[in-house]
C-alpha cells in the first residue's frame, strides 16, 4: 500500500468521524425535541428523556465503526468496505433487538455492558464473515 492511499484512508476515517459527530448531534437534538419531558426540580428546569436508555445509548455508540468504515469507503472506494458496512449494520440491528428484549423484560444493564456487548457481537459477526470469505478462496 503506497503512501497516497494510506493518507486517503486516514482522511476518509477522519471524514467518517465527522459524519458520526453530526449523527450524534442530530440524534441528541431530535431526542430532546420529541422525547424530552420538562420538569422543575429545586426551582430549576430539568429535561428528562422518556425513551429507553439502553436503546438510545446503542444508537449513539453502536454506529461508530460503521461511520468510520463509511468514511474510509468514501475516500478509497474499496469494495471490502461495503461488505464490512453490511456486516456491521446487521450486527447493530441484532444487538438492537436484544436490547429491546432486555428492556421489555425489565432487566437493567450498565452502559459499559451495553456497548461492550454490542461491539463483541460485531467482532464475532465480522470474524465469522471473514472466515466464510476465506473458505471461498
Amino acid at each position: 500500500m503506497d503512501r497516497k492511499s494510506r493518507v486517503k484512508g486516514a482522511l476518509g476515517i477522519l471524514f467518517g468521524l465527522i459524519l458520526y459527530y453530526f449523527w450524534a448531534v442530530f440524534l441528541l437534538s431530535l431526542s430532546y425535541y420529541f422525547f424530552a419531558e420538562e420538569s422543575i426540580i429545586g426551582g430549576s428546569k430539568v429535561l428528562t428523556l422518556q425513551i429507553s436508555k439502553h436503546v438510545f445509548d446503542w444508537f449513539i455508540c453502536g454506529l461508530i465503526p460503521a461511520f468510520l468504515i463509511l468514511g474510509h469507503y468514501a475516500a478509497t472506494v474499496e469494495q471490502e468496505d461495503v461488505k464490512l458496512i453490511k456486516l456491521l449494520l446487521a450486527s447493530f440491528l441484532i444487538w438492537l433487538l436484544i436490547l429491546i428484549l432486555i428492556e421489555l423484560l425489565g432487566i437493567s444493564i450498565s452502559f459499559e455492558f451495553n456497548v461492550a456487548g454490542g461491539y463483541v457481537l460485531m467482532l464475532a459477526i465480522l470474524h465469522r464473515g471473514r472466515l466464510k470469505s476465506l473458505k471461498k478462496i
